[in-house]
């Protein structure tokens, strides 16, 4: 049974947004009615569902050897890789977690740190964390596909890779285009235009070990939230 619900009204200039928290002898919720998929099982936290080993970076076969520690720069040579120290603490940043009502994913970017060569000191690099977000009533959720490329560990092992990758898009005309967000000049994009020539598609790529096992994942935790009243005010259509 629950000890008390309150509600308070938070009056933003822009809209009005109601929030509610309900309290339990055993935990206490956290209750958004504007956006359901915000609630969470306890308002001190978010459940972690499921963790997924994410893909890693190989060097393709021409590389042969890491870059010096105090010359990282020499990794724009073909026969050299990233340095020891980065690959390390880029693997090591590298997560992919299935959270209760959201997936979470660091992909991590090189970069050099401040120095006095143009602000920057090329002698130094770093691992600079890269955190994206998608909940699950995103608009990227409608379509989760294993986008792996054709013969990827034969791909993989002559010009490097960073393992099998799940795709999340958000189709529009009949799965012929993809929403695009501004400043877009068009706001659809075809599918068959690369995110890299057009990055306002509202498409994400995730690496990963193995992305037929993620995908199971991914669709479990996400088909159980949606049935879920906490989380989606239309529970009963996916039921």
């Amino acid at each position: 049974h629950h000890i008390f619900k309150k509600s308070k009204m938070l009056v933003d200039p822009s809209h009005i947004e109601i929030e509610t928290a309900i309290e339990s002898t055993a935990t206490k919720e956290y209750r958004n009615l504007s956006r359901r998929i915000m609630s969470r099982e306890s308002s001190s936290s978010i459940q972690l569902r499921q963790t997924i080993k994410p893909g890693k970076v190989t060097e393709g076969c021409l590389v042969c050897c890491y870059s010096p520690s105090f010359c990282p720069l020499c990794s724009i040579l073909p026969c050299c890789g990233d340095a020891e120290y980065i690959q390390l603490k880029r693997a090591a940043s590298t997560y992919i977690h299935i959270r209760e009502n959201s997936i979470e994913w660091n992909e991590p970017a090189v970069v050099m740190k401040p120095g006095l060569c143009c602000g920057v000191d090329p002698c130094e690099y770093d691992v600079q964390d890269n955190i994206k977000v998608l909940y699950f009533d995103d608009k990227m959720f409608e379509r989760i596909t294993d986008q792996t490329r054709f013969c990827n560990e034969c791909r993989t092992c002559m010009f490097g890779g960073r393992g099998e990758s799940v795709s999340f898009e958000s189709p529009i005309c009949g799965g012929c285009c993809q929403l695009a967000a501004p400043p877009c000049p068009c706001l659809c994009v075809p599918v068959c235009c690369p995110s890299a020539f057009c990055p306002c598609v509202l498409q994400k790529e995730i690496y990963m070990e193995d992305a037929q096992k993620g995908l199971y994942e991914i669709k479990k935790v996400v088909s159980k939230a949606m049935k879920n009243e906490l989380y989606n005010a239309n529970y009963d259509q996916y039921i």
